[in-house]
């Protein structure tokens, strides 16, 4: 199968205890590198600040395709 996603984020929380989002409100914004935007293979990517959320969006796939990602938080001890 074949599969075509969009890695999005976004700064918006819907657990702020200050500033809560309400889910169905969140503002979702493609990744700034566009090789990671209507992609079909494979990507590594970084974010240059930490988004407070992230996801992938499918933007289409043939069965059997699917996508998987690992997001990773620096540590920060």
């Amino acid at each position: 199968g074949t599969v075509n996603y969009t890695i999005q984020q976004t700064l918006d929380d819907p657990n702020s205890t200050s500033n809560p989002v309400a889910p169905a409100s969140v503002t979702w914004i493609a990744h700034p590198d566009s090789a990671v935007v209507a992609s079909t293979t494979a990507k590594q990517f970084n974010y240059a600040y930490q988004p407070a959320w992230a996801r992938i969006l499918l933007n289409s796939n043939t069965n059997p395709g699917y996508v998987t990602a690992t997001f990773r938080q620096p540590y920060q001890g």
